[in-house]
């Protein structure tokens, strides 16, 4: 079973899409689009992906409540990751309302979207984290950018039962000259840190206007050899990844960084993982 760990859906008309600014929907473009179950199943048929992790891309609990209600009728989505303000005074309430639904899998620390590099060492996001680990069935994702990597391992450590994992690897500039020293730096002691894992996902767009596998190599091949097979997992970030090109493009080339596998390498990159991590059954 091949399992996409880190997919998109949404519904321009209905959708809390807070990321998709007034500047963005007047250019137009593959994001602009409704996003629907029947796209993504059209979608995975063109690698043979059987199964879906269905992350957020909306912040409204009642958005966040029609996707898991949708998971509940749907076989290939698998499990949700959704959206709850680690800032706001809701968690336990959310946290609760969604958990009512056996498709919801845990939620997703945003601090990527917050201009500030301690977003993660502050303390009502801290408490809010300590809340969704001490229910003990529910998993962390992270988005970050790199220089919040640092606060990682007090929240491992504060947390070490809580599952982690890591999005689009705090999205290195894979085609930025220099990129690597700051950033395998940053992420070289999450090693240390045995409930964090690692989705390979989102990377294309990131790799520059031409992306292809030789780009995105040393970054995955250092995340191979750092962490082994055992701790990531691959992910499309399908439909935002559009902007890069098709699914099976995006797949092949990130294919292609990953280079030659064994059956049971393959088996844990593309599917085992994600199973295990999100509690596929």
């Amino acid at each position: 079973m091949i399992i996409d760990a880190h997919n998109h859906l949404w519904n321009l008309a209905t959708s809390d899409l807070y990321w998709l600014t007034p500047e963005l929907h007047a250019a137009g473009g593959p994001l602009v689009h409704d996003y629907l179950v029947e796209d993504m199943r059209a979608a995975f048929a063109t690698v043979g992906v059987d199964r879906s992790i269905l992350v957020q891309a909306w912040h409204d609990p009642n958005e966040n409540e029609r996707w898991l209600e949708l998971a509940s009728e749907t076989d290939i989505i698998a499990g949700v990751v959704s959206y709850i303000d680690l800032e706001g005074p809701d968690v336990a309430k959310l946290l609760d309302r969604f958990s009512a639904y056996p498709e919801f899998r845990g939620i997703r620390a945003t601090g990527q979207d917050v201009p500030d590099d301690n977003w993660l060492a502050r303390s009502d996001v801290r408490a809010s984290i300590r809340e969704l680990a001490a229910r003990g069935e529910h998993s962390l994702d992270l988005l970050l950018n790199i220089p919040q990597l640092k606060d990682v391992p007090r929240l491992a450590d504060e947390n070490p039962d809580l599952p982690m994992v890591l999005n689009h690897l705090a999205k290195p500039q894979t085609s930025d000259e220099g990129y690597f020293e700051p950033w395998s730096t940053l992420m070289s002691p999450l090693a240390d840190i045995p409930n964090l894992e690692f989705k390979i996902s989102g990377m294309l767009t990131e790799a520059g206007p031409n992306p292809d596998s030789a780009t995105l190599r040393p970054a995955v091949q250092f995340m191979i050899d750092t962490y082994g097979f055992e701790r990531l997992m691959w992910g499309s970030d399908w439909p935002v990844s559009l902007l890069a090109g098709s699914y099976k493009t995006n797949f092949e080339v990130n294919m292609g960084a990953v280079g030659t596998m064994t059956d049971s390498q393959r088996a844990l990159l593309l599917g085992g993982n994600a199973k295990r991590f999100y509690r596929v059954v």
